[in-house]
């Protein structure tokens, strides 16, 4: 759903691209709008590093969540919770993306923004890297994704290779972590209401009808 310039629902979503909680909550928000049969909301996205100490080299995503939480048996039954809900909102989710540290993939969300395409562009980022095995620091993947989702493909290596929208992305991390956010997805409605995680379908129509009617 691309942004609009007025709308009654203004919706920021904090959020990191290797975090599998917020494709399927962004989801979960569509599917909230469209159940409401809302005007047209404007949605924006901002930036958060869950692991601002990750590499900027890549490595199978599986090694580095059982570096983390110290278990194969249990990073599998998470993966397999998060695959069922992602199949009941349309949503392919393969594990097998190579994780890294994201601050290149939402340096390309800066560019996306200028061109008025930041969703289209994120819902492509996240569906390279959770559905389709896609390597989360990889120029030449962020590039691909970047076109699929409306950029010039040139202007995006361009972009990419300049360190271009950096500073944006540092601020909007920076401006999270000092509003106490201390995980994502993290929905800001109108400046108002909050949701905190991948929720219940529930608890989004029932905060964007709070939303409407305030």
């Amino acid at each position: 759903m691309a942004s609009t310039t007025s709308a009654s629902l203004n919706i920021n979503i904090i959020s990191d691209t290797v975090c599998p909680f917020c494709y399927l909550g962004y989801a979960r928000l569509l599917q909230a709008l469209k159940t409401l049969n809302s005007p047209a909301a404007s949605i924006s996205w901002q930036a958060y590093h869950l692991n601002p100490h990750a590499s900027t080299q890549s490595e199978p995503a599986m090694d580095v969540l059982v570096r983390k939480f110290g278990d194969e048996n249990r990073v599998r039954m998470v993966q397999d919770r998060i695959k069922t809900m992602g199949q009941e909102l349309g949503l392919d989710f393969s594990f097998e993306g190579r994780m890294g540290h994201t601050r290149d993939s939402h340096r390309v969300i800066q560019l996306a923004k200028q061109k008025n395409v930041e969703n289209e562009v994120m819902s492509e980022i996240m569906k390279m890297y959770f559905e389709e095995g896609g390597d989360i620091t990889s120029a030449e993947d962020l590039t691909r994704a970047a076109v699929q989702g409306g950029l010039d493909k040139e202007e995006t290596r361009t972009w990419l290779s300049e360190g271009r929208g950096a500073a944006e992305v540092d601020r909007e991390v920076e401006d999270a972590y000092e509003r106490g956010v201390r995980g994502v997805p993290h929905f800001v409605i109108n400046d108002k209401w909050e949701i905190n995680g991948a929720q219940d379908l529930s608890v989004f129509v029932d905060t964007l009808k709070k939303a409407q009617s305030s």
